[in-house]
């Protein structure tokens, strides 16, 4: 009985869901709108000895040309709410390296975002560069580098017809697609399968995964030091008097070395 003159004193609690959702405010309400991305920003390369590039999430092409100018553009469409800053590409200089970087004013994430980073550098840039990647795929094609370092979560990374002294190249999830390619070659990936067409070995081939398959193509009569190791990985088509066995091979100079857990490594000779 107590229990009951209670609740009439204090009516509100009988209906305490409907009493609290009355006392919020009504939502504030957000319009989509897309938005149409094109930026483009001029490189001063003179000593500058490494290219530091940070895509994100963006899509990243790499083109060496015969114009003296060095350029980076951002293309691509947004859909976000209404007043939502737009991400930008920004540039900073410190001593001999050039960095540029996609920065995405807010932390509020668009709804859709679809973005291009196009790298123009002139051929006569010889010296390095470093370009990290979340999800976005990273294309380079010709050119002639003193080191060459990739490094992405998820994206693809294809390089065709590529000379450096080293190509360092990292990635989780993604694919590796190497062809045309001269120097040596340091391939990680956990799950991505690596691929490499190389028109000559100068140095070597390291490549570490876990259950990524890897699939090397050599030039006809090249030799190589076969040195692999994997737990339920096989060797598949090795190459002409190499022992199928996992284990050092010996025939000539070069060395292909190789990691892994289950992947398996098809050697092939073109």
């Amino acid at each position: 009985m107590e229990m009951v003159n209670h609740l009439r004193k204090f009516p509100a609690l009988l209906f305490k869901g409907k009493a609290v959702e009355e006392a919020l405010p009504p939502a504030p309400e957000f319009k989509i709108i897309e938005t149409l991305i094109d930026q483009e920003l001029a490189l001063n390369l003179k000593d500058i000895y490494k290219l530091d590039i940070d895509a994100k999430s963006a899509l990243l092409k790499l083109e060496f040309t015969n114009d003296d100018r060095a350029r980076v553009s951002l293309q691509g469409q947004l859909k976000a709410a209404e007043n939502q800053p737009s991400p930008i590409l920004e540039a900073q200089r410190e001593g001999s390296t050039q960095s540029v970087f996609l920065k995405f004013p807010t932390a509020l994430q668009p709804i859709h975002c679809q973005l291009l980073i196009s790298l123009y550098l002139p051929n006569s840039y010889r010296q390095s560069i470093a370009i990290q990647s979340t999800s976005g795929d990273i294309h380079i094609k010709s050119g002639h580098l003193a080191d060459l370092q990739l490094s992405t979560i998820s994206g693809n990374l294809n390089i065709a017809a590529l000379r450096a002294k080293s190509h360092r190249l990292k990635t989780i999830s993604g694919c590796i697609s190497l062809s045309n390619i001269e120097g040596t070659i340091d391939a990680t990936s956990t799950s991505g399968d690596i691929t490499i067409e190389a028109s000559a070995i100068d140095n070597k081939i390291h490549i570490n995964t876990t259950s990524g398959n890897s699939i090397i193509k050599l030039p006809s009569g090249s030799g190589i030091l076969l040195d692999g190791m994997t737990i339920t990985g096989k060797l598949v088509q090795p190459l002409e008097r190499a022992n199928p066995a996992w284990g050092k091979t010996e025939y000539r100079t070069d060395e292909i070395c190789l990691r892994s857990i289950s992947g398996d490594l098809q050697l092939i000779q073109e």
